[in-house]
């Protein structure tokens, strides 16, 4: 493709087609339209409900969140008013803003799930229904659906009573977290959703007692910290089940955190915690997402998913035509069937693109390719805002750069003897200059 052309997001999940690869995460957009008021809820790829149960739950006493210095513990318990309730009150609201909705239901008895599945039979504006099985089952002492191959595929064979594609959200907190995986896929679920939360427990050091109110059992550890996990879990279930809807979640923030769960094997990604901090977090990750795409010429995004499962390939532009071991553009790669689609799920390192980031040529020519559509008129293109917006960032980031250099330059001078001109809110003696800045009261 071109620097700055358009790419094909467009991902499959099982047999779920969705315009773009990022959804939100279940339990951090609510039960419904919610996030509306920040962003267009039809741009995303779905959006994933918060768990709902086949009748209303509490769910755990207060305090139910801990911020942690690199994410947060929750032990919110599943509240909700129940799929019945939610299929009246809110599914409604995403059926007028044109969302794609997954379901997540959730149970503590096999026939739980069985009954909130079929409560969700012919909902419209519901392409699949996600099973979360972190669960405690009554009917095992209590221990949780995820930490069981058989109690997960039960669970997941429940589901079909909905009538809809059946994701699976599994835990990280397993070592057989493969083979429930492959137990749920041969219950019928067509895509597993890696990861839910990591157990964690955080003490208040000054009343000597619990964070958290649901006090030992502790809670869910989210955000950055856990995405190597996720990653992790998302690489292996790949290997282990090539043709598998995979669904990475866990610390995704920025598009390139969404980039190397493709590349590990997610055919798509959620957006949960980050949207506590900013709730716009999952369209600022699809707008970056398609940026980097075009800077580092993808012209569709399936081709990244699961390159790192194998030996390296040419890259698809005409940049390499007439070398050796390339034939007319064309990428060489595996291909897998998934549903009754097929896609190039290329191997090893993209593009000729060292690990970590894009070559400094490749982002200069993009970042004037994109910023000279803009200016030229494609404010009136639908993606041109986000251009606009992945070049202002760009600028940012090369006035911090040029900022550093300026700072080096003039102790340099100063070493030297020379004088220098002075800096902004400086006079040419070091007394300081206030500006307007120094007047805000925002710490």
């Amino acid at each position: 493709m071109r620097l700055g052309g358009a790419v094909d997001l467009r991902t499959t999940v099982g047999s779920v087609e969705l315009p773009n690869p990022v959804l939100t995460a279940s339990g951090t957009a609510g039960h419904g339209a919610e996030l509306a008021g920040y962003l267009d809820l039809a741009r995303l790829g779905a959006i994933v409900v918060k768990s709902l149960a086949a009748e209303p739950w509490p769910g755990n006493p207060p305090p139910r969140v801990h911020q942690t210095p690199a994410g947060m513990l929750n032990s919110v318990g599943l509240q909700g008013t129940g799929v019945a309730a939610w299929l009246v009150d809110e599914l409604p609201r995403l059926e007028e803003r044109g969302a794609r909705v997954v379901a997540s239901i959730w149970g503590r008895r096999v026939e739980d799930y069985e009954r909130a599945a079929r409560l969700l039979r012919g909902a419209p504006g519901v392409v699949a229904v996600e099973v979360n099985v972190s669960c405690p089952n009554l009917e095992d002492r209590s221990r949780m659906f995820a930490h069981s191959a058989s109690a997960t595929s039960d669970a997941v064979a429940a589901a079909a009573a909905a009538d809809l594609p059946r994701w699976v959200k599994l835990s990280p907190n397993t070592p057989d977290l493969v083979e429930i995986a492959g137990a749920a896929l041969e219950a019928g679920a067509e895509a597993l959703v890696l990861v839910n939360t990591v157990l964690g427990l955080a003490v208040d050091i000054r009343h000597r007692t619990y964070r958290l109110g649901s006090g030992p059992r502790g809670g869910g550890l989210s955000g950055p910290a856990i995405r190597p996990v996720a990653v992790r879990a998302v690489h292996d279930c790949r290997a282990a089940f090539p043709e598998a809807g995979i669904v990475g979640v866990g610390g995704v923030a920025r598009g390139v955190d969404a980039v190397e769960l493709l590349m590990a094997g997610a055919d798509a990604v959620e957006v949960g915690t980050a949207t506590f901090l900013n709730p716009r977090a999952p369209a600022k990750v699809l707008a970056e997402l398609t940026a980097w795409c075009r800077r580092n010429r993808v012209g569709d995004v399936r081709s990244i998913v699961g390159v790192v499962h194998g030996p390296a390939y040419p890259a698809p532009d005409d940049t390499l035509a007439g070398t050796e071991g390339y034939e007319g553009g064309e990428r060489r790669g595996r291909e897998r069937r998934q549903g009754d689609r097929r896609r190039s799920v290329p191997r090893g390192a993209i593009h000729n693109v060292p690990p970590g980031g894009e070559t400094r040529d490749a982002e200069d020519h993009a970042d004037g390719a994109s910023l000279l559509g803009v200016l030229a008129g494609g404010a009136e293109e639908p993606e041109a805002r986000d251009l606009a917006q992945a070049m202002l960032a760009v600028i940012e980031r090369r006035a911090d750069q040029q900022a550093e250099q300026v700072a080096k330059l003039v102790e340099v001078a100063t070493l030297v003897g020379q004088s220098v001109p002075p800096r902004v809110g400086e006079e040419s003696g070091g007394d300081r200059v206030e500006t307007e800045e120094d007047n805000d009261d925002n710490d």
